[in-house]
């Protein structure tokens, strides 16, 4: 039988506030996901390593044990090195590397591991798969006020460094206040939005 260590690489304290809003633990569901994909009658072992929260793996179990790793999404930076997840995150991922163990991830993991290799994590559209790669202020403001607002309490920042031009999304109310901004100047049939 196959072993799979899943990394979770987001803290509990996250993971808990994610859980109170239905959302299910990413180290779950993709199990559940690969386990989907098996041929009739096989199955996986799968061990979670919580390093989001400094979890190391326990006395007796090595990194070679596993046939592959999966590290997960995170809301962290690979540039972030003054928080010790990320270098502790960063230590694995080069140890996993080391160990020759195949691993894979989410956008978290393939910037760890990239990262961790020696390679360069940046944001810039690739010409050669985009049409059009130069950023519209308007679009990203308004899809970042859509985060804001589906974000209850979440403060956004956006800087534009071509132009100095900055914004701030925050929305206490979250989707009922999404509504109210949505009907700003225009007739609506009640005053409150309908929330259930």
């Amino acid at each position: 039988m196959a072993r799979l260590l899943l990394v979770n690489c987001t803290a509990d304290a996250l993971l808990q506030k994610l859980a109170a809003h239905g959302s299910r633990p990413y180290d779950a569901l993709f199990a559940e996901s690969v386990s989907r994909h098996l041929p009739a009658g096989r199955s996986i072992e799968t061990f979670t390593l919580n390093v989001g929260d400094g979890e190391a793996l326990p006395q007796g179990v090595q990194l070679g044990d596993f046939d592959g790793a999966w590290l997960s999404g995170s809301p962290l930076n690979v540039y972030q090195l003054d928080q010790p997840t990320v270098r502790q995150q960063l230590d694995l991922a080069r140890a996993i590397w080391n160990a020759g163990v195949p691993a894979f991830g989410s956008c978290w993991g393939v910037q760890l591991m990239t990262a961790a290799l020696g390679g360069t994590v940046r944001f810039h559209p690739d010409p050669t798969i985009f049409e059009n790669t130069e950023f519209v202020w308007d679009t990203v403001a308004s899809r970042l006020r859509e985060l804001a607002f589906l974000n209850s309490g979440l403060t956004i920042h956006l800087y534009d460094e071509r132009t100095d031009k900055s914004a701030e999304y925050f929305a206490k109310g979250g989707i009922t206040e999404f509504v109210k901004f949505l009907n700003a100047n225009k007739e609506t049939l009640h005053a409150k939005p309908v929330v259930f």
